[in-house]
């Protein structure tokens, strides 16, 4: 008797650890929206990804949906996917102009149809198969494509004609709608979308370049009265959907075929839903008191100005010469030091805590570790220049025009040109003093000083080296170039 119940007891203990073993083979899929959650692209796609996942058995993918941006919100994607904080995350493509300029291409008037640029997307070496290659170079995979159509300006006064945004302060999500804002004569600011109803409220802002759908979830019929959908003088509104390189890649074979067949099918899904209901909504609109003026592709007149500056402006890349190209180069070879480095340290701190744990701690982990962060800091300062990423306050430049915020540009860059050559030129006195008397660390590495003061001077090189390369492109390209949007959210 006693064997037979210590025969059931292991069984059953079997059994569990079976069960749970089948429980901890489930791959789950965190996906992360922000925005309301009455928006076509939360609302219809996550139950449409939901289904695609359960048709495409057998995987074992569990799907997560953290909407609201509790994991990130949408100006946080560019770096949140890339860096890994974010697996899968719904994306604004206009926004990551910063991390994959070639989407500045969603800015650019197309004349194209809401039906033909889908067909522009889908086909053979078009417009998702080129972005697929650019965001994997940016260690990110883009998995589908959704085209919100032309966005939608929502105002108190009518705005029909380039002349009517003259004098305005008017709300835009990418930069190449800032370049729009300012050539008819009005000035491009930037909040974040769940501001976009205070400020028109408030008068912070004369009228709001949003995504069409928007309006809706945004009420901003209660704080505004007109709508004009410019068709595709101001370009398109491209939503997608986006997964970290590295976390995709890892998955088993099987579930991440099936996480990206689902995508894409219910990215179709998605596009379909859109074009279903933008008659509802503008019928809802204007049920609301709106007053919707929908403009078309042939409208010549809206179109001329318009393209005259983007085609010169919206991608300021295709100015480069091969010296900035090569100032550029040495920079991201500082970041990419700078990221092997932040690898090592790491590792390093892992190490440490581990055998401390033991109750076996190190004696140099500390002081490495330091080191490690100095290096990282000033390897990377050029690679942060190249992508604008130290922090500039500009709200007062953006409100200027374009020959104004030319002006400011060429000065801080001076300024940080001068600061840039005054720091090398002390780190260099530093090397060359203790290389001179052959100075250590007071430490128990006793680490030559020079070549902890070398990581100073290195940096300083490569921030001068970057400082150069955005005055050059500065005065090739004017304001343009350092023209930012900053919050990246549309909807």
């Amino acid at each position: 008797m006693t064997f037979l119940n210590t025969f059931r007891i292991a069984a059953t203990a079997t059994a569990l650890s079976l069960s749970a073993g089948a429980a901890l083979a489930q791959t789950t899929v965190p996906l992360a929206t922000w925005g309301g959650a009455n928006h076509v692209g939360v609302r219809q796609f996550v139950p449409a990804l939901e289904a695609a996942l359960k048709s495409g058995k057998p995987n074992t993918i569990t799907l997560q949906h953290f909407p609201g941006g509790q994991l990130a919100q949408d100006k946080d994607m560019p770096v949140g996917i890339p860096m890994g904080q974010v697996k899968l995350g719904w994306i604004t493509v206009n926004g990551w102009s910063g991390t994959v300029p070639d989407t500045r291409i969603m800015d650019a008037p197309t004349g194209l149809t809401m039906a033909q640029l889908d067909a522009v997307i889908d086909k053979p070496n078009g417009l998702m198969s080129v972005l697929q290659k650019k965001y994997s170079e940016k260690n990110a995979v883009l998995l589908g494509l959704a085209d919100l159509g032309p966005p939608a300006v929502v105002s108190k006064v009518a705005i029909k004609v380039p002349a009517d945004f003259a004098g305005k302060k008017v709300r835009v999500f990418s930069e190449g709608q800032a370049e729009a804002v300012r050539a008819f004569g009005g000035s491009p600011v930037t909040i974040p979308f769940a501001d976009v109803y205070p400020a028109m409220q408030y008068g912070t802002v004369d009228a709001a370049i949003i995504g069409f759908q928007g309006v809706d979830s945004q009420k901003m019929y209660e704080v505004a009265k007109f709508v004009l959908v410019p068709s595709s003088f101001l370009g398109t509104t491209m939503m997608g959907w986006a997964a970290n390189k590295q976390w995709l890649d890892k998955l088993p074979a099987g579930d991440k075929a099936a996480l990206v067949a689902a995508v894409d099918e219910a990215s179709h899904s998605n596009r379909k839903a859109i074009v279903a209901e933008i008659d509802d909504l503008t019928k809802a609109y204007r049920g609301r008191g709106m007053e919707v003026t929908i403009l078309q592709p042939d409208m010549r007149p809206c179109s001329s100005r318009r393209t005259e500056f983007s085609m010169a402006s919206t991608d300021p890349t295709t100015s480069r010469s091969g010296v900035v190209t090569a100032l550029e180069r040495l920079g991201d070879v500082g970041g990419w030091l700078s990221t092997l480095i932040a690898w090592l340290l790491a590792m390093t701190v892992t190490y440490d805590v581990v055998l401390r744990t033991l109750g076996l701690p190190t004696l140099w982990a500390a002081e490495v570790s330091i080191y490690l962060m100095i290096a990282m800091a000033f390897l990377g300062i050029g690679s942060t220049q190249n992508v604008d990423g130290h922090f500039r306050v500009t709200f007062v430049r953006d409100l200027c025009p374009a020959s104004v915020r030319k002006a400011l540009d060429i000065f801080a860059l001076l300024v940080t040109l001068g600061f840039a050559l005054a720091f090398t030129y002390g780190a260099w006195l530093l090397v060359s003093f203790s290389w001179m008397l052959n100075f250590t660390t007071s430490t128990i590495l006793h680490v030559p000083m020079w070549i902890l003061q070398g990581l100073l001077l290195v940096g300083g090189i490569l921030l001068v080296l970057a400082a150069i390369r955005d005055l050059l492109m500065v005065f090739a390209l004017g304001a343009a170039f350092r023209d930012r949007s900053g919050s990246g959210e549309v909807i």
